[in-house]
């Protein structure tokens, strides 16, 4: 008989995610640790899950008389992480517990103690510490138990956890229950921010402020791991000591920020560039596959018989199947477009243009680029169909509730941004797909901003056209990808007429190739193709996962600095993906970039072409600092030092 799925009334569970849970219930049984009498263990547990995983580890560990254990614990990864320990501690023993979370963005963490202390003179010490930012909620539920025999007992408990922004949640619930007399137990517990005295005198040392918080939080975080440096170096030399392996070698390394500024040419040294939302710096490898595809390799495609032709044929392909491993697709559904404007566009003539009739409705939102506002307008004008407009939320998310409210059978369309240009806002796709199909409505996200930081599967999206631009994505421009179901690009009409996207030709009359060819006329950009998929091969090779907790981790240094700037406003949520809007009280955005240039600081000025989102801002423009791989903390301490000297223009 299974156990049932936890409940809130369950203590050990009040904070999780049940949702989560339940997904994965029930869980493998507990992994059972036994020290015999005076021996000793030490044991390291990662917990780094990828970003959509639900990993519940449990532990029970059993201490015999005189035995000793000492645990690490980093909980890090997945939606829903939690380490369960529970201790049975005999005479004489000894319970080590140095415990770190470490969540950003929607992630659940928990880790969840019992002490059982059940003979004289055992002993516990538990320290637990959390970095929370985002909208990341970290709980720590800790009970002390001493039984009525167990006199001598001495246990402690520290808990502290540190918000990096105010959308974090800590919980922190110590107990203890003693039956016995002659003991002691302490615990504590405390939530806080980084101190704002001990950052003030770093920088009156000359420290800069993202390296003094990065100081603060190291420390903060220092003492869960003394004494494991040791651990790490008998690792790295193959001892494999204490179960410590070259798994958490690779996390420590992973962990550091990403250092790839060495890989782009284009960017000079002192030159922070923050432009990447409007288009990607080109990393070497990038340039060496376009420069070899000219240089030594070039040939047209598809239709020449010697073998320079078929060799760049197969490359071309080859290309082709790399974007469908990237996006989660087949290969059959993947069409070459020359940006995402491009794809757009296309699927407004060739489907929304023979689908949509008098009446029908397309629902956007408030957030959109032109480009995806402007070729449903045009669609609509001709056929005599209508839009709506979905709000968005006071944290400047798209309104889903609002969405699932207004959407009727006669909306046939859905057309939203997967990411904010302007705001980094993060939709909740496959909610969005699903309100969509509910009355029967197809759904298209525009995935410019979030291909080069967050993996992608079209059938998890559950969507069904999907675009995407290459010079975002560290490829080269003219080059985009439209990605559609098979089923309606076979039933969907050419885009253009001429080369390559036909079956058979006569005055009589043609008929067309089968997807995707169909939608390729022309001779295509191969060698933009080629550079596209360097390009993916380049941000694999580093991992989604990485890239996008380090644009996190700028974004949130970001947004905690200006937000201390009285004259700043800040747009868009907290946990944005890897963009800071924001204005200066009476400074134009122009102002704000020209001086920012001064400064050898490069970010977007400007309505971003997302001019209805402006009139909904109540502005006319704003700045954007936007990041990619190749920035870092010293970026952000050079745009916070120009926006200080913007203010000091203009005050």
């Amino acid at each position: 008989m299974s156990l049932a799925v936890p409940t809130r009334r369950d203590e050990a569970w009040r904070y999780s995610d049940l949702e989560a849970v339940a997904s994965v219930w029930p869980v493998p049984a507990a992994e059972v640790i036994e020290v015999a009498a005076g021996e000793s263990v030490a044991r390291v547990i990662v917990q780094d899950a990828a970003t959509d995983a639900v990993a519940i580890r449990d532990y029970r560990v059993i201490l015999r008389e005189g035995a000793s254990a000492t645990f690490h614990v980093l909980n890090t990864g997945g939606q829903l992480g939690r380490v369960t320990i529970d201790v049975t501690c005999h005479k004489g023993s000894h319970f080590e517990l140095g415990a770190a979370m470490l969540g950003g963005g929607e992630q659940t963490l928990e880790i969840v103690t019992t002490l059982n202390h059940i003979a004289p003179n055992s002993t516990s010490n538990q320290i637990v510490r959390s970095v929370l930012g985002g909208r990341a909620t970290g709980s720590y539920l800790g009970k002390v138990a001493v039984a009525r025999h167990a006199q001598k007992t001495d246990a402690s408990q520290s808990v502290k956890a540190m918000l990096l922004s105010r959308t974090a949640t800590a919980n922190a619930k110590p107990e203890l229950e003693i039956y016995a007399d002659d003991v002691k137990c302490a615990h504590g517990a405390t939530v806080g921010e980084l101190d704002a005295n001990a950052l003030f005198y770093l920088a009156s040392r000359g420290i800069a402020p993202a390296e003094a918080k990065a100081l603060l939080l190291r420390a903060f975080i220092g003492s869960v791991f003394e004494g494991i440096a040791d651990e790490v170096e008998r690792a790295r030399r193959g001892g494999g000591a204490s179960g410590f392996g070259a798994d958490v070698v690779n996390l420590m390394t992973q962990t550091r920020a990403l250092d790839h500024l060495a890989d782009f040419p284009a960017i000079p040294a002192g030159w922070a560039y923050l432009d990447t939302a409007a288009t990607a710096q080109k990393p070497q490898v990038v340039i060496d596959a376009i420069t070899r595809a000219y240089d030594t390799s070039y040939a047209t495609v598809h239709r020449g018989v010697y073998q320079r032709s078929a060799d760049m044929t197969l490359a071309y392909e080859a290309a082709r199947r790399t974007v469908a491993g990237f996006i989660g697709a087949d290969t059959d559904e993947i069409v070459f477009v020359r940006g995402a404007t491009e794809g757009i566009n296309l699927v407004a003539q060739c489907w929304a243009g023979e689908q949509l009739k008098p009446g029908d409705r397309i629902l956007l939102s408030q957030l959109e680029h032109h480009s995806n506002i402007v070729p449903w307008q045009m669609v609509a004008e001709r056929i005599g169909a209508q839009i709506d407009v979905i709000p968005l939320t006071p944290d400047h998310r798209i309104d889903l509730d609002a969405m699932a409210a207004m959407i009727t059978p006669a909306h046939k369309l859905v057309a939203l941004a997967h990411v904010s240009n302007v705001l980094g806002s993060v939709l909740d796709a496959r909610r969005a797909a699903d309100i969509a199909h509910s009355v029967g409505a197809k759904i298209l996200l525009d995935g410019c901003q979030a291909a080069p930081r967050m993996g992608l599967d079209m059938a998890a999206l559950d969507c069904d056209f999907y675009v995407l631009s290459g010079h975002k994505l560290y490829g080269p421009t003219g080059i985009g990808v439209l990605w559609a179901r098979a089923e309606l690009l076979d039933a969907m009409p050419p885009w253009q007429g001429g080369g390559a996207m036909i079956d058979k030709v006569s005055f009589a009359g043609t008929t067309y190739a089968p997807p995707p060819g169909r939608f390729e006329a022309g001779t295509p950009h191969i060698v933009g193709a080629l550079g596209l998929a360097a390009g993916i091969d380049y941000v694999e090779r580093i991992g989604l996962d990485r890239i996008h907790a380090h644009e996190t981790a700028l974004v949130e240094m970001t947004r905690a600095a200006l937000s201390r700037i009285n004259s700043v406003t800040l747009y868009g949520p907290e946990d944005s993906a890897g963009i800071v809007s924001f204005s200066i009280a009476g400074v134009h955005p122009h102002d704000i970039g020209t001086i920012l240039d001064e400064a050898q600081v490069a970010v977007r000025a400007g309505h971003h072409c997302a001019q209805p989102l402006m009139e909904y801002l109540g502005v006319d423009a704003t700045a954007r600092a936007s990041f990619g791989v190749y920035n870092s903390a010293a970026d952000v301490d050079a745009l916070v030092k120009g926006i200080e000297r913007v203010t000091r223009i203009f005050g």
